[in-house]
């Protein structure tokens, strides 16, 4: 009997220590998880980020790789890749410094504290702009872009006016000798406000500015001529006028039309 009881209390102490070894390692497929994981998502990232570049589209990635699009873009984001969303829209991520950070945190401060703020051409605008930092950097970049597109339009805009009066004054016999008369002296002219620069500057007046209201109505205007469209038409007319007698001759060429007028001549001849 004492030894039947012996033997059964051995084997019962192997099989413990048995079980005990097993719970205390952890199988190989385990160990090696965190590492197939992290291969995996690489993997992954790495797939959407080569199928983005090749479609240029993240619904076209996401149909694709048959996974949400707020993955594809999380993906995306996370490699700092630019893209534009459905519908035309450029997504644009940007890491600003610890400074322009700092900065950021102070103006959302005290323009939380004040509840409004007008910046640029924006005024009065509520604090939905606040309710954190990417909202408040969102407002900021529209704010400037929209300002910075309206000055381009400007900037466009006198340009093609400033061309238009140089061609129609080289164009027209009498405004050109007036304009012959007045060159290359003419600033000192209209600086004392000789005699000959109030007769020019009045058939100026006569012969283009009613012909460039005409013109400037029916390009950027749909219904009626408002004070705000005179006022900017006559501002307008006053910097594109300035301009125009400090363009050169050869400067209205379109440059781009004789280089392939050139190169048609060199390889065609006069054929």
């Amino acid at each position: 009997m004492f030894w039947l009881a012996a033997t059964l209390a051995t084997s019962l102490v192997k099989r413990l220590k048995i079980v005990l070894l097993s719970m205390s390692k952890k199988p190989k497929d385990q160990e090696s998880a965190p590492l197939s994981v992290k291969k995996s998502k690489g993997d992954l990232e790495e797939r959407v980020i080569n199928t983005f570049m090749d479609c240029q589209s993240v619904s076209k990635t996401a149909r694709a790789l048959r996974m949400p699009i707020k993955l594809v873009v999380s993906h995306l984001e996370a490699r700092g890749v630019e893209f534009k969303e459905d519908g035309g829209r450029q997504q644009i991520n940007i890491r600003l410094s610890q400074e322009d950070t700092r900065k950021l945190n102070e103006l959302r401060e005290y323009w939380t504290s004040k509840r409004t703020v007008n910046f640029l051409h924006r005024k009065g605008v509520g604090t939905s702009g606040f309710d954190s930092n990417s909202a408040l950097g969102r407002f900021v970049m529209e704010t400037c872009l929209d300002y910075l597109y309206l000055d381009l339009m400007n900037e466009k805009h006198l340009e093609k006016t400033a061309r238009w009066i140089y061609r129609e004054r080289k164009n027209n016999q009498e405004l050109s000798e007036k304009w012959n008369l007045l060159f290359p002296d003419w600033r000192n002219q209209k600086q004392q406000g000789t005699a000959e620069w109030r007769s020019y500057e009045k058939l100026l007046e006569q012969l283009l500015k009613k012909k460039l209201k005409e013109e400037t109505f029916d390009e950027y205007c749909q219904d009626e001529w408002g004070e705000e469209n005179e006022a900017l038409f006559n501002t307008t007319w006053r910097i594109a006028l300035e301009k125009s007698h400090s363009i050169k001759e050869g400067e209205t060429l379109d440059k781009g039309v004789l280089i392939r007028n050139q190169i048609l001549q060199d390889r065609y001849g006069d054929a």
